[in-house]
């Protein structure tokens, strides 16, 4: 009797689809969705590294409130005031610490770009990140790094990289999203 319970058990597992669902872990991480908020550092005086002036200041508190309840769990910008200050106030408010990018990265854009998307996103998978990056490139590239990160991610428009202006990109599997937003007083530049 036992055993014809057992086979019967069996066979309707067989039949209807009982099965467990055992995920892989590449299966679980192809699921879940990583999210990147870029923006432009906010606007700055004049110089070499120069801070923010006082409307740049408004715009890095206006991002904090737009950015507060989003999730996210990492900041990434270079190591240059501008994009510190602008990334400072969401990150003292979420009490993370932002991650600095090296100088060497700052003159090489696409090098940038190809860290970023092999080493930083794979460890923020399914979490939410900001990028606090620059339109423009002293170095060897005439893109910024805002450029850079876009294309390398697969955008094919041209990316707007006015102060105002936040892209979020979602990414999902082997799929990618782009939106894009403005935040605070709209800009020209």
């Amino acid at each position: 009797m036992k055993l014809s319970l057992i086979v019967i058990f069996a066979l309707n597992s067989i039949l209807y689809g009982w099965t467990q669902n055992i995920q892989t872990p590449d299966s679980t991480q192809s699921q879940k969705v990583t999210k990147i908020y870029m923006v432009r550092h906010a606007e700055k005086e004049k110089g070499d590294n120069p801070p923010l002036n006082e409307k740049g200041e408004i715009r890095a508190i206006q991002l904090k409130k737009l950015l507060a309840d989003s999730g996210i769990t990492a900041i990434y910008c270079p190591d240059l005031l501008r994009n510190k200050q602008t990334a400072g106030p969401l990150a003292q408010h979420l009490h993370i610490n932002i991650r600095l990018i090296s100088d060497n990265f700052i003159q090489d854009t696409r090098a940038l770009a190809e860290y970023l998307i092999s080493e930083i996103i794979p460890k923020h998978t399914g979490e939410v990140i900001l990028f606090v990056g620059n339109a423009k490139s002293s170095g060897k590239e005439k893109i910024g790094n805002l450029q850079a990160l876009y294309q390398e991610l697969g955008g094919t428009t041209s990316l707007l990289t006015r102060y105002s202006d936040i892209h979020t990109v979602i990414i999902k599997a082997d799929t990618t999203k782009f939106k894009h937003n403005t935040y605070g007083t709209l800009s020209d530049y």
